[in-house]
């Protein structure tokens, strides 16, 4: 192989590890939070070199060294970057993870832990914090609002979005804004740390392939609702322990290009937010109770990831199951199979 192509053969294709969720960053950081304990941070110098390679890889020799390039191969030792490094480098830390990992690697001790993937985490005696405040100094900057004047919701007040039309498409062109990109940072602040804008990076985001002036100035007005409203977002409190529940709601075909409802739900653990989500839903229900049964579906898939989590790394002792909130009496019913008598409005789910 050579440094420009990457081989087919051997595992070349096995190269899944492992990555984290920020939701089991937040659960962990809350849980943290309610104990009084501090994280602290350690750097792994060059992660990938420190990885022996089970397969045999032979080099071609770089132009510019004295042994016959035809003839002769070099053999790699250690996974390079376009190999399966990372999940290499997963087998081996979970191998010698266990107060063994400063034996086998050189590691550099960071002090206590106030950045993580471009989240500040703030600690103190009393909470730790999570924000994205220098994140949306650098969005302000790079549009050039830095000083203007904030606004007290997320989206413009009873405006909805709609398809672009030829001439909105025209005037968004003229900006030469790239609106995929600049939606994709708001999302990662959203899911990050401030889910106070999860509804309206979700609304934005319909639009990524043809947008028009008006999304453009959505995009700016959740900007200014950003630089005005209150960071840190996420607290955790010390002391606080009580079992994690859930709050669940959908509407009912408010989407006015698709006619889909729009789902959200959120996990309180300690009094802390942990997991959030607004997303458009693939279908079109025919009743609310339906749009809301549907979304409760696929939240217990998230419970059951949740408690699993909460299990393996032993953040909950109680064993009882966990409480979601729901405000639709059908959907309710429906859940309690109290609708056995009256069930041809629900059948066909």
């Amino acid at each position: 192989m050579t440094g420009s192509h990457k081989p087919q053969e051997l595992n070349s294709q096995k190269t899944f590890a492992p990555t984290r969720f920020l939701s089991s960053l937040r659960t962990l950081i809350c849980f943290a939070a309610a104990k009084g304990l501090k994280f602290e941070q350690l750097d792994i110098k060059s992660i990938f070199l420190n990885t022996p390679l089970e397969e045999e890889v032979l080099l071609a020799i770089p132009q510019g060294l004295s042994q016959d390039r035809k003839s002769m191969f070099l053999r790699l030792n250690k996974t390079i970057y376009i190999l399966q490094e990372p999940c290499a480098w997963y087998k081996r830390l979970s191998n010698c993870f266990k107060k063994e990992i400063e034996k086998e690697v050189k590691t550099k001790k960071l002090r206590q832990a106030n950045l993580f993937l471009g989240i500040k985490i703030h600690q103190d005696d009393e909470k730790r914090s999570l924000s994205k405040d220098h994140y949306i100094e650098d969005l302000l900057e790079i549009h050039g609002i830095n000083n203007c004047v904030t606004v007290e919701t997320p989206l413009i007040l009873n405006e909805d979005l709609d398809v672009a039309t030829p001439e909105e498409k025209k005037q968004f062109q003229e900006l030469r804004m790239n609106y995929r990109s600049s939606i994709g940072s708001l999302n990662y602040n959203s899911m990050a740390a401030r889910p106070n804008i999860s509804y309206a990076v979700s609304s934005l985001s319909q639009f990524l392939e043809i947008p028009g002036i008006d999304h453009f100035r959505e995009f700016i007005h959740i900007l200014r609702y950003l630089r005005g409203s209150a960071d840190p977002f996420i607290t955790h409190g010390k002391g606080i322990e009580e079992n994690a529940i859930a709050y669940s709601d959908a509407d009912w075909g408010n989407c006015i290009v698709t006619c889909r409802s729009v789902l959200g739900n959120l996990f309180l653990f300690n009094r802390g937010l942990v997991i959030w989500k607004t997303k458009k839903q693939q279908y079109v229900s025919l009743l609310s109770a339906e749009a809301e049964y549907k979304l409760l579906c696929n939240l217990a898939s998230e419970v059951l990831w949740f408690q699993q989590f909460c299990s393996k790394f032993k953040l909950n002792n109680n064993s009882q199951p966990m409480k979601v909130y729901k405000d639709n009496q059908g959907c309710i019913d429906t859940g309690k199979n109290k609708c056995k008598t009256n069930s041809s409005w629900m059948k066909h789910i």
